[in-house]
């Protein structure tokens, strides 16, 4: 199937951003669950869109169907992204694809001239085509307690580049024995601790942490990088508060709408690097 004529976006270099100077190195843009402020959560049109936008990294969640199919939606639920109901393991990848997440998204002016599939709860197979050699994927697998053995089959269809992530600690051991745990983090709600031997265990499995943005100081990510781990932070929306944790030093940054997310990382970088010096 083909999934994606990119059209004039990409015949006019807007790909990852570099041609255009929308990211610098030092800070990723990475968009929540596809560009989910600009087009519906975990669809293709979403990750169309944040590809189309520049972000540098796609953060989306996995779970499994009942059939066994690895597909992209955020919820164990159906019901609030899609007009279906039940839990999506209990549905098969063909009851999942007749249902409708996102067309609903857009007003009837403004709705694009895109094909249904857009709108449906996509494969993770399909996602890494549509991405494959244009921006890196940070997988985060949801309630991994309700399929036994998902880690080996994220790690077979994902590409080489891909990110994973789980508030899970046990799957993100599993995966880290998979892949490597450099290609892991540890997710930490906004309740977590903080202790310094808590970021020293995290670096037996894992080589870096997502951390919730209320939790990010100066002091902390300083402790993350003085052990060898990476932070990044999510979900940030707020210009101010991206400003705020670009000026932290964090490596990457959870945004719904990777637009604004990486004019604030172009603005704010040279002004961070004046503050830090």
């Amino acid at each position: 199937m083909h999934l994606w004529n990119p059209g004039s976006w990409w015949d006019r270099g807007f790909v990852v951003g570099q041609e255009q100077g929308l990211t610098l190195s030092g800070t990723l843009a990475i968009a929540h669950r596809g560009a989910s402020a600009l087009a519906p959560e975990n669809t293709l049109a979403a990750f169309i869109t944040a590809v189309e936008v520049g972000a540098d990294a796609i953060e989306l969640d996995v779970q499994r169907t009942r059939d066994g199919q690895l597909v992209c939606i955020h919820d164990a639920h159906l019901e609030r992204t899609t007009d279906g109901e039940g839990m999506v393991g209990d549905r098969t990848l063909r009851q999942i694809k007749l249902l409708d997440a996102g067309s609903w998204f857009y007003s009837q002016e403004v709705r694009p001239v895109w094909p249904r599939y857009y709108f449906e709860v996509p494969t993770l197979q399909e996602v890494v085509e549509v991405t494959r050699d244009r921006c890196r994927l940070v997988i985060e697998i949801k309630n991994p307690e309700l399929y036994p053995g998902i880690e080996e089959q994220v790690a077979k269809v994902a590409p080489e580049d891909a990110l994973f992530q789980s508030f899970d600690v046990d799957c993100v051991r599993r995966m880290a024995s998979l892949v490597g745990k450099q290609r892991c983090f540890q997710l930490w709600g906004p309740r977590a601790p903080l202790w310094r031997r808590r970021f020293e265990e995290v670096t037996e499995y894992a080589g870096g942490i997502c951390m919730h943005h209320v939790t990010v100081s100066r002091r902390i990510v300083a402790i993350a990088h003085s052990l060898g781990l990476a932070v990044t932070t999510y979900t940030v929306n707020s210009e101010r508060e991206m400003s705020r944790m670009v000026s932290r030093e964090v490596d990457g940054i959870i945004s719904d709408n990777p637009v604004l997310l990486c004019r604030r990382i172009r603005e704010r970088l040279p002004q961070a690097e004046e503050e830090a010096s």
